[in-house]
């Protein structure tokens, strides 16, 4: 019964570096969904036949291909 004695009361401390605010790592990029297809659509466009292989092995699920092809028409890209 010694800490009730002394006044001791369990309390909530926030660490100061626990919660950082969430940093923006592009922030002159507003959208890098776009940004990627238009990068890979001119990549693909310096090197035709190669980065469509590459991505193919790259994203072996079907899911990520079709949300890659997605992106890149959105953008009105290809990688033929």
């Amino acid at each position: 019964m010694l800490l009730s004695t002394t006044g001791y009361t369990a309390a909530y401390a926030q660490l100061h570096n626990a919660d950082r605010p969430e940093r923006d790592p592009l922030p002159d990029v507003p959208d890098a969904g776009a940004f990627l297809a238009k990068q890979l659509g001119s990549l693909a466009a310096q090197r035709p036949g190669t980065l469509s292989a590459r991505v193919a092995t790259a994203l072996p699920a079907p899911e990520q291909q079709a949300q890659l092809q997605a992106l890149l028409q959105v953008a009105g890209m290809t990688l033929a």
